[in-house]
């Protein structure tokens, strides 16, 4: 019995199957050939479509070079970037370094200079005691001398309002005995402004305070000092008499530092200070004399 397969595929089908046209396999590349089944298998076999596929697997196999190159360029200026990336971090942390150890060494002179300011702080009261001491064993005779020098610039200075008054060291007038300061107007105060010499008293808390009588009612006098050697000595007196008991805020016990200060307005005029053949000018010194009497 014969074998009658094919005998049953129709005509119209396996001519169309041989006559329909085909791309070629590398049209995806670039390859432009169309044909039909059998035209393909001999392109394919060509020596054209030999070449055309070795022509793009020689740009395929640059194109690979290419980004190889790229890659390993872009490594090396990654590695390049790491580098220099760790050498800031090694300066930073070496900075870093340096600034822990330049906050220490502040921290250690901070302390060493807040120990140094203690240790001359307990020095200056210690100074300011014994200081205090040894005026109040100086003035036991109630009396107390006042040499104003630079005279000059110390007025200057007033003019200019650099300074607002002169004042003396405080002294006691005894032991026991209020402690007490002087103070001067230059260029004269109120009244006495522009024309004056100016001069006041001002009593201030002292360590003898407990065991003396208030309010101070000793009597207070202020000289101007005439300094020429003629034997007659003009000085300029002025004395306080009678103070009000109930003004405790000038002669009363100080409860603060230092009371009201209480004084002259128009002590001495200035050009009768400041003419020298008068005396009270010398060697740019005026010199002003306190004395107490209880």
């Amino acid at each position: 019995m014969e074998d009658d397969t094919d005998v049953n595929v129709p005509l119209h089908q396996s001519q169309g199957a041989s006559t329909r046209r085909r791309t070629c396999r590398l049209s995806v590349v670039g390859c432009a050939f169309e044909g039909t089944h059998e035209e393909l298998e001999k392109h394919e076999t060509l020596e054209s479509h030999m070449n055309f596929l070795l022509s793009y697997t020689e740009r395929a196999n640059g194109s690979i070079r290419t980004v190889q190159e790229a890659l390993a360029e872009s490594h090396q200026e990654k590695l390049e970037l790491q580098s220099g990336f760790n050498a800031i971090k090694e300066q930073m942390n070496l900075v870093l370094r340096e600034h822990q150890v330049l906050k220490d060494q502040v921290r250690l002179l901070t302390s060493r200079l807040n120990e140094e300011q203690r240790h001359w702080q307990r020095i200056s009261r210690a100074v300011d005691v014994q200081l205090e001491e040894a005026i109040s064993r100086s003035w036991t005779q109630g009396k107390f001398m006042w040499r104003i020098h630079p005279y000059s610039r110390l007025k200057l200075q007033q003019q200019n309002e650099d300074i607002a008054r002169v004042v003396s060291p405080a002294f006691y007038t005894g032991v026991p005995g209020y402690k007490l300061r002087l103070m001067a107007d230059l260029n004269g105060y109120g009244e006495g402004r522009g024309s004056h010499l100016s001069l006041f008293l001002q009593i201030m808390q002292g360590k003898f305070d407990s065991v003396m009588d208030w309010p101070c009612k000793n009597e207070h006098m202020l000289r101007v000092v005439d300094q020429s050697a003629r034997g007659m000595h003009y000085d300029k007196l002025q004395l306080f008499r009678n103070i009000p008991s109930k003004n405790k805020h000038i002669m009363g016990r100080p409860f603060e530092e230092c009371n009201v200060p209480i004084g002259f307005h128009t002590m001495i005029a200035l050009q009768d200070l400041e003419n020298e053949r008068n005396g009270y000018l010398r060697n740019d010194t005026v010199i002003i004399m306190y004395r107490c009497k209880i």
